[in-house]
């Protein structure tokens, strides 16, 4: 408090200022492919009563129910290493396998290419995950355990002045402020694709930014006896982002991001962060929205006490400008490209055709992991999806890109008067007699009205 006389009375001044940075370090997991599964293998758990034959080293072997089958979808043979460390159906061990028939003749993979480049290059992005024990299925893909930061920054302003130019008038204005960035987790990259992101450590691009303002004037006068004034304007901006890196390609000359199915999902949206991608796209966590909401008002109370009575006349104007954008349709679609590596309008069979290998049995539950695993490993697209939004009187077809935008003007006038009449009420309660002794309560109570 600074009081210091200026125009003619005295001033105070208040300040204050609150600010505090939480690092937000903690550890973190996500499940990643294996060496196996990067190089064309997939594994595929025996969910049936019998035991599967098949290859290991050109010799062969059985599987018994729960024991996890490799499959090997390249059109050559390779030396890989599979199972698990923590599994007594299937340990883990490095063998050669040659690639799965459907038919006698025939190879698994109709092209005859085996692994998709592309995915390949894009999971070597990804460090190898470093926790077979938890994460994922733990033979196709298993955690990778690592460190994050999610910090909490927030700085909080408030000032008023007060100014008493003599007895009848008072001034003030106040003035608050905060900016709040919050780094959450729903977009991380652990590939060191996104600015400012190093492969091998999780980083997180989003952000919740909050910066409200509000400033208020006001002027309280005492025109007599028995009628005051008071006058009050304020201004309230309220502001928020989702910040993201939003949906970019993970690699050059892509059309637009690649989002390849979780193993036991058949549609990569429903993956969400569990994606096996370097950084995830599914649109509930990466979408981009805005709001910028600017507040004016003006408001003026007259009140006049005569004898008795209260009466009061007042009026206020206020004007809300409200701005909102967004990037989603609000469920899974965004305004930028992706095309969902996932088994969802694949068929791996059919009239005429069949693509599953030999020893698969005809289980479903088998025939729905080998379709999702064949899927990611060879980089079919199952279906591809973006939102375009439309602008004007034509609804005209906007850029790739555009956000959705809405922007709303409300006016509100009103004016207000009211009367208090303050009344009084009496009222007893019953005698009676305590020690032989007369005692009378009363009360007596006024009440506004």
């Amino acid at each position: 408090m600074i009081p210091w006389k200026i125009l003619g009375g005295k001033t105070f001044v208040f300040a204050n200022y609150e600010g505090f940075r939480f690092g937000g370090v903690g550890t973190f997991e996500r499940a990643y492919p294996t060496a196996a599964m990067r190089a064309g293998v997939v594994q595929v758990q025996n969910a049936t009563t019998s035991a599967i034959t098949g290859t290991e080293n050109g010799a062969t072997v059985s599987y018994a129910p729960g024991a996890f089958v490799p499959y090997n979808l390249n059109p050559s043979p390779v030396i890989v290493t599979i199972g698990n460390p923590n599994s007594t159906l299937s340990p883990l061990r490095t063998v050669t396998l040659a690639p799965c028939l459907r038919t006698a003749a025939l190879q698994c993979d109709p092209r005859g290419l085996g692994v998709n480049s592309t995915i390949q290059q894009l999971w070597n992005t990804i460090p190898l995950p470093n926790d077979p024990l938890s994460g994922g299925d733990q033979f196709n893909t298993q955690g990778y355990l690592s460190t994050i930061r999610l910090p909490l920054t927030s700085d909080v302003y408030v000032g008023r002045i007060d100014h008493d130019f003599n007895s009848k008038h008072r001034f003030f204005t106040s003035f608050r402020a905060q900016r709040l960035v919050n780094t959450v987790n729903t977009q991380i990259d652990v590939g060191g694709v996104l600015p400012g992101t190093t492969r091998g450590q999780y980083g997180s691009t989003a952000t919740r930014v909050q910066t409200p303002e509000l400033l208020v004037f006001g002027l309280a006068s005492t025109l007599s006896s028995t009628l005051t004034n008071d006058l009050r304007l304020s201004y309230l901006w309220n502001w928020w982002g989702w910040g993201t890196s939003g949906i970019p390609p993970q690699l050059a000359g892509l059309g637009g991001a690649l989002e390849i199915a979780s193993p036991t999902d058949t549609d990569a949206e429903t993956s969400g962060t569990g994606a096996l991608i370097p950084y995830n796209v599914n649109t509930q966590s990466v979408r981009q929205r805005t709001w910028d909401g600017q507040d004016k008002m003006i408001r003026d109370d007259l009140s006049w006490v005569k004898g008795n009575h209260l009466v009061q006349f007042g009026g206020f104007f206020q004007r809300n400008v409200d701005y909102f954008s967004r990037t989603d349709n609000g469920t899974t679609i965004s305004n930028q490209i992706v095309y969902q590596i996932a088994s969802k309008s694949i068929a791996f069979s059919g009239t005429g055709f069949n693509y599953f290998p030999t020893s698969l049995p005809n289980n479903s539950t088998m025939r729905t992991s080998y379709s999702n695993l064949a899927t990611e490993v060879l980089g079919l697209v199952g279906f591809t999806q973006v939102l375009y939004t439309r602008e004007g009187a034509e609804l005209s077809i906007q850029p790739l890109g555009k956000q959705s935008q809405v922007r709303s003007t409300i006016k509100t006038y009103n004016a207000w008067s009211y009367l208090f009449i303050r009344m009084g009420l009496r009222f007893a309660r019953p005698t009676f007699l305590r020690n032989a002794r007369l005692l009378l309560w009363q009360d007596k109570h006024t009440l506004p009205f």
